[in-house]
């Protein structure tokens, strides 16, 4: 399952930068962008989630927005071996779980981004 957010930030490079980086010798005025990427295991699945300058087009609209990406990825391996039944059992409970998954995506971006639900 894929999930994308964006948060309208005019400098997000600088933004992320100060968010996740300590400071130090490779955060300077010449730092282009900054992308942050983390992988967290959880029993029955992965999430792969990366965090990056970027530009949204509404909507409806032809102006682009300069922000924050979000890319969240909930992947789950299934096990080799089943019987195209279990997969499918495997698949389906899976997408069973997706608004779960949705949920979990948006409390994470209020953590890290101290955003309200």
């Amino acid at each position: 399952m894929n999930i994308v957010g964006f948060i309208q930030e005019d400098d997000a490079p600088k933004f992320l930068s100060d968010k996740f980086l300590k400071t130090g010798p490779w955060v300077s005025d010449n730092l282009g962008n900054t992308a942050i990427r983390f992988n967290y295991s959880f029993p029955e699945i992965i999430l792969n989630l990366t965090i990056d300058s970027g530009s949204f087009s509404p909507a409806n609209s032809e102006h682009q927005q300069q922000g924050i990406v979000i890319n969240g990825n909930y992947h789950k391996n299934i096990p080799s071996g089943l019987s195209l039944p279990a997969s499918r059992n495997e698949a389906d409970n899976t997408v069973a779980n997706s608004l779960q998954h949705y949920n979990h995506f948006i409390e994470i971006l209020g953590s890290f981004f101290e955003l309200e639900a």
